[in-house]
């Protein structure tokens, strides 16, 4: 009885919790059911959103969806990847770049559909395009069109053909026309094995690149192809641009009559289509200009080119020659306009009214330069501010020979002041940009809310040019769309202006460091200078060196015809520094010699008993002056390196990236009581088979021990003891291994320690020391090639010791290239021991140097040994009376111990 009433509780027990389940189970797929129908409304209304260009509304439904996606087990739809890939899309849109690759790379991490991936990596390499970072836009590139290759999509051939056209034009933005036109050809052989239509851009592209080459018989082949192409088609805007690109051609090949045809017929194609302020219709008359620029009818040239400027700038309406719009929104076509401009005047210079002509060239570029300031500072990425800094370094240079050559014909000096002015400013600008903003931002009272207005403007701003790039380029363009989004773009660059405006008024000192963005003047260089210092500019054009000589009470400017047999001199005395092994002796002394006889001869009677301030520009930031050779070899001479009359036994020298850059590292005094910091790493199990230097360690601890300092040596020298201590202390001294990474810059590193047991990097990469916040006062980077990496036009080296000056450093000693081992911790500590004598930090380097010289044998003589370590920036001494404090402090300490030795003597 017992027994059936405990199987009839069960079986009712039973029977409940299957009720309950059920009912859960289906009140759960019941959830589950709403979620889905909510996720579909929610991904249908964001995809509504960005298509009608509401950005900031889409990314809220976008970023809701993954809330309630996080709830759910499984992904379901939309899947995860779309998802991440939408809100890569918005933040692309609105300007935000970094963050669009992120969402990106989610979308890539989610999903396994090879054609889905290869879409994506086009994504990816679409934002490194916009932030310029052509290298890894490539690698993106590249990574899709294998992915693609490997898909069964019944579509992947028409996006092989694009995807190979996007690498084209990459390359060709980079120089690699060769490579550029492998690509191309490619695309058009896989169109032809797919039966797909061959575009006729890419006719276009080909003969773009060709006449680039100078191949101009298979140039003209390819423009006739896409002529051919193009006359299947009406009235087509890329018919209409296919015309100017083949009549710039013929231009180039002289046949004018038949460009003049051409551009006629695309003046017409277009006019018919847009209105008077289109962007084809400005490419159309200032290639139209460049037709009679070339044909030497300079006048009608700057005719059109006018013309092109009152199409170009909307409120701009003047038709005279002489005039330029100058409160315009700057963007490289009006900048390439006016370069354009320019050239003209100083061709029509030669024929007619000489100084009238120049002036204007001078005018016109100066207005150019401040456009280009301007786009600059509204770039957010460092990588697309070095490539304006590169593409329009020669418009900088440009001006400094219209100043000379008018400083010769009038004798006003006012235009070697102008020369001087614009050598600066084509000196490591975005450097001088980014230590601005860094100094900016430690002033007192600014508010968070301004910097960020600021940001978001610059993205709204990159945001709207994004949008109207690839509008303009389609065969019909949404008139309406477009003049919206100039409305926008007119609109934020107000508000950008206005904000700038008033940090004037309201932040003096804020918009004085961040945004004035002057140079220093002569006048300002001489009084930062002392009477023993003469400072030399250089500035390297196409076809003459200039040099701004500069002392506390003289001003020269001198200017030299920079040949090819100056050149290949140069490019030997650089290979032979820059080599692990010794070159010929004879060789090299022949190549230091001539250098000498340009760079420093000329102004030998100025220069006696001076200390040298080195300001180099383009390949001369390659070389050591320090080598140089001040007199002929002549046949009684006894080759030795050890005892050549070098540059440095007549002057301690130093360097600086720019005059400005090294005034800005005098305005503050360093303290009296420095900390100094030594790091050291051990590589003995080292997973990189690094070089062990245990003299490095030892130098680090007697240093250290001697200035009552920290060292971080053998296991402690960590990155993160480094970056867990930096901020304390005044002077960082490294003895470590340097890697340069010529392709991306920014991934050069200083190897730390890191055994053989860990996964964690050890490596400070550049770009982790560019974003620290450093109150050095001097770091030394007793490291191969610190100061060596890639060479940008207008920026010089990109190197780690670059990063450092950025950070906040005064002053850095670096090596150009591989540091030997020896020779450097020997230098290095002399280095040291005369700085604590109270030295000049230049005067100590050239004491160390020459000791090393004097106590070093025949084989580790040669400069490549001693030359490459280079003290830039300020060279001021670090310690006063070290030596003569250590000792009184020293007998004060031996006299209070004496008397509390006689006092407990006589206690007892």
């Amino acid at each position: 009885m017992v027994l059936s009433k405990l199987k009839i509780n069960a079986f009712f027990i039973t029977l409940f919790f299957i009720i309950v389940f059920t009912l859960s189970t289906n009140s759960s797929v019941a959830q589950q059911t709403n979620k889905n129908k909510k996720l579909k409304f929610l991904y249908d209304t964001a995809r509504v959103l960005y298509r009608s260009s509401n950005y900031p509304e889409a990314k809220k439904y976008f970023t809701k969806i993954l809330e309630i996606k996080k709830t759910i087990a499984n992904d379901t739809t939309p899947k995860y990847f779309k998802v991440y890939n939408w809100l890569g899309l918005t933040y692309k849109k609105q300007g935000y770049l970094k963050k669009a690759a992120e969402y990106y790379k989610l979308a890539l991490e989610n999903t396994n559909n090879s054609y889905m991936q290869s879409l994506i990596n086009n994504n990816i390499a679409n934002v490194y395009v916009a932030i310029g970072d052509y290298n890894r836009a490539l690698i993106y590139y590249q990574n899709g069109l294998r992915i693609f290759e490997k898909s069964t999509s019944d579509d992947k051939y028409k996006s092989i053909v694009i995807n190979y056209y996007n690498q084209a034009t990459i390359l060709s933005r980079v120089n690699k026309h060769n490579q550029a036109i492998e690509k191309l050809l490619k695309s058009i052989e896989i169109s032809k094995q797919n039966n797909l239509p061959i575009r006729g851009e890419t006719y276009v592209s080909l003969g773009l690149m060709h006449t680039r080459q100078d191949s101009i018989t298979k140039a003209n082949l390819y423009y006739n192809k896409a002529m051919q192409f193009y006359k299947k088609r009406k009235d087509n805007t890329l018919k209409a641009f296919a015309y100017i690109n083949y009549s710039g051609f013929l231009s180039r090949t002289k046949e004018y009559q038949k460009s003049e045809s051409l551009y006629k017929k695309a003046f017409k194609i277009l006019r018919t289509s847009f209105n008077e302020k289109h962007p084809y219709l400005i490419l159309c008359f200032k290639d139209f200009s460049s037709l009679y620029y070339r044909m030497g009818n300079y006048k009608q040239a700057l005719h059109y080119y006018q013309q092109a400027l009152i199409r170009k700038v909307y409120s701009f309406n003047d038709t005279c020659i002489y005039t330029n719009p100058t409160n315009a929104l700057p963007d490289l076509d009006l900048i390439d306009i006016l370069k354009r401009k320019t050239k003209s005047f100083k061709k029509l210079a030669k024929h007619e009214n000489k100084t009238k002509n120049l002036k204007a060239a001078l005018n016109t570029l100066e207005l150019t330069v401040g456009y280009i300031e301007k786009l600059r500072t509204g770039y957010l990425y460092e990588n697309t501010k070095l490539e304006l800094a590169s593409k329009e370094h020669s418009t900088y240079l440009s001006i400094i020979d219209i100043a000379y050559t008018l400083y010769k014909t009038l004798g006003n000096p006012h235009y070697a002041h102008i020369a001087f002015k614009y050598a600066e400013l084509s000196k490591y600008s975005v450097l001088r940009e980014l230590q601005n903003e860094e100094m900016s931002r430690s002033i007192a009272g600014i508010p968070d809310s301004i910097w960020h207005t600021e940001t978001k403007l610059k993205r709204q701003i990159s945001s709207i040019r994004m949008q109207i790039v690839p509008e303009t380029r389609l065969d019909n363009p949404d008139k309406s769309k477009l003049e919206n989004y100039n409305k926008q773009l007119f609109a934020s660059m107000q508000k950008l202006d206005n904000l700038i405006q008033h940090l004037e008024t309201q932040y003096p000192n804020y918009y004085k460091q961040k945004y004035s963005n002057k140079t220093i003047s002569i006048d300002s260089l001489q009084k930062s200078i002392t009477k023993n210092d003469v400072a030399i500019e250089y500035t390297l054009t196409k076809d003459n060196l200039y040099s701004f000589v500069i002392t506390k009470d003289t001003f020269l400017l001198d200017q030299q015809t920079a040949d090819s047999s100056f050149s290949a001199k140069l490019d030997f005395y650089t290979k032979v520094l820059h080599r692990p092994h010794s070159s010929d002796y004879y060789k090299y002394r022949n190549a230091a010699y001539n250098v000498y006889s340009k760079l420093i001869h000329p102004f030998d009677s100025l220069l006696a008993n001076k200390n040298l301030l080195i300001i180099p520009d383009d390949k001369l930031s390659l070389i050591s002056f320090d080598a140089l050779i001040d007199k002929p070899y002549s046949s009684e001479d006894i080759p030795d390196y050890r005892t050549e009359s070098y540059l440095i036994r007549k002057h301690a020298i130093s360097y600086a990236y720019s005059a400005t850059l090294y005034a800005n590292s005098l305005t503050k005094q360093p303290k009296k009581h420095l900390k100094f910091m030594g790091i050291a790493p051990s590589y003995e199990y080292s997973r990189d088979s690094l070089r062990h230097l245990p003299l490095g360690l030892k130098n680090v601890k007697q240093i250290a021990a001697l200035t009552l300092g920290k060292s971080l040596t053998g296991k402690k020298a960590t990155k993160s003891n480094f970056k867990k201590h930096y901020s304390q202390y005044d002077i960082f001294c490294f003895y470590a291994h340097g890697l340069e990474d010529t392709i991306n810059p920014a991934n050069s590193k200083l190897c730390l320690y890191n055994s053989m047991d860990t996964t964690n990097d050890n490596h400070l990469h550049a770009w982790e020391i560019f974003n620290l916040q450093l109150k050095a006062q001097l770091v030394v980077l007793v490291s191969c090639y610190s100061g060596a990496g890639k060479l940008y036009k207008g920026e010089g080296v990109m190197s780690i010791g670059r990063s450092f000056i950025n950070a906040g450093s005064k002053s850095l000693i670096m090596s150009l290239w591989m540091a030997s081992y020896e020779p450097s911790i020997k230098i290095s500590r002399s280095f040291y021991w005369n700085l604590l004598k109270g030295m000049r930090k230049d005067k100590a380097l050239q004491l160390a140097k020459l000791k090393y010289l004097d106590e070093s044998i025949s084989y580790t003589s040669p400069p490549r040994f001693w030359a490459g370590l280079n003290l830039i920036g300020n060279n001021t001494p670090l310690y006063h009376n070290f030596i003569l404090k250590r000792i009184i402090l020293i007998l004060v300490s031996l006299s209070i111990l004496i008397i509390i030795i006689l006092r407990i003597r006589k206690f007892f």
